[in-house]
């Protein structure tokens, strides 16, 4: 028995539909298969990440000289993430600028999930706390 794919694009079919194929002449029957979309990056896809990643964050604020490390620091970490799950741009707010190059330098190299490309890019803030040392 011959099965033929059909594109779920031609039939005009969602991912998450279920239907009965129609048997066509001669007895062979059509086999309809579905491709699993990739949904949108989250944000807490994006804070599972960027948790894995605090350990360089935090190297980036230990190598600033003493007396600008005297006081906590807090500051927002922004990413523009492409569907491809590579960083795009990265913006420090809060922080002396030699910590916001040397975090943007290591963001920029953050790999996330992908996504199913509905959007050039995604936008995401993730607060960060750094201890006085």
């Amino acid at each position: 028995m011959r099965n033929i794919l059909l594109s779920v694009a031609i039939l005009g079919l969602s991912a998450a539909s279920s239907v009965a194929a129609p048997t066509p002449k001669g007895g062979d029957k059509f086999e309809v298969k579905h491709t699993e979309e990739r949904a949108a990056l989250t944000q807490e896809q994006v804070d599972e990440v960027v948790k894995t990643k605090l350990g360089e964050v935090q190297d980036c604020w230990e190598i600033l000289p003493a007396d600008q490390r005297k006081k906590d620091a807090k500051a927002i970490l922004n990413l523009e993430i492409d569907e491809g799950g590579e960083v795009q741009q990265v913006a420090i707010t809060g922080l002396p600028e030699q910590a916001v190059q040397c975090i943007s330098q290591v963001a920029i190299r953050w790999v996330f999930p992908q996504t199913d490309g509905s959007a050039d890019t995604a936008k995401f803030a993730f607060p960060v706390k750094l201890a006085a040392n």
